[in-house]
């Protein structure tokens, strides 16, 4: 055999081991490479690894932007309003705004601890919230109530919408009956000599009609024009 016969598988063998070598190197790379994006993301979400394993970190949460929408407040009505009042309407006005130069924090008892342990409300919103519930509890003659935190930083559009529906309708609506009908028919642009109260009530409510004129008979006095 000559030399060059014993050197081809020699050169052959050095070539299969150079590229598997090459691959070695590739897949070691692609390798390392995803372990460091999925460590990174991992990092990102506050867990990392290390020689004793996984590790999963809490970070830091400022207690002022904290908001624990399962937290329950046990609230006595009276002694807090009044607190609230005192310390927040600083322009008298029954609301708290961004106008008011009060704290804007109060601590409010949990339900959990009988109201001993206390929790932090801040924020003009969440203590204009915490003020109409206060002021709804006393319209009702309630000495105490209890809150969710939720409740005070409910959505704006269905706060609104809740209220109106539940608590504030009644007062939004007005009847026209025996003991209304004078002020409620009365028209300030009417120019007339004959400027007496005037109820419009379609033909085709037959109930109201004869409601109205059954009114005329029974209080002459109410002088007011059905049409």
């Amino acid at each position: 055999m000559t030399i060059l016969g014993k050197l081809v598988p020699l050169v052959i063998l050095f070539i299969v081991l150079a590229i598997a070598a090459f691959i070695g190197y590739a897949i070691y790379t692609i390798a390392t490479d995803i372990a460091d994006k999925t460590s990174k993301k991992m990092e990102q979400k506050n867990v990392s690894f290390g020689k004793e394993g996984m590790k999963i970190g809490v970070k830091e949460i400022k207690t002022e932007n904290y908001v624990d929408q399962t937290q329950r407040f046990l609230i006595p009505v009276d002694s807090t309003l009044n607190s609230l009042l005192s310390r927040e309407d600083t322009d008298h006005n029954v609301q708290i705004t961004i106008d008011d130069h009060g704290p804007k924090v109060i601590s409010l008892g949990t339900v959990q601890s009988h109201g001993q342990k206390h929790v932090d409300v801040r924020g003009n919103y969440m203590l204009s919230n915490l003020l109409q519930e206060l002021i709804l509890a006393q319209g009702f003659g309630r000495r105490h109530i209890i809150l969710n935190q939720a409740r005070l930083s409910e959505n704006p559009v269905q706060r609104l919408s809740r209220l109106i529906r539940y608590s504030l309708w009644d007062n939004l609506t007005r009847h026209i009956d025996a003991s209304s009908i004078e002020p409620a028919g009365k028209n300030t642009k009417d120019w007339t000599d004959d400027q007496r109260p005037r109820i419009y009530v379609p033909a085709s409510c037959p109930e109201q009609i004869q409601y109205y004129e059954q009114l005329t008979k029974d209080q002459p006095h109410i002088p007011f024009v059905l049409t």
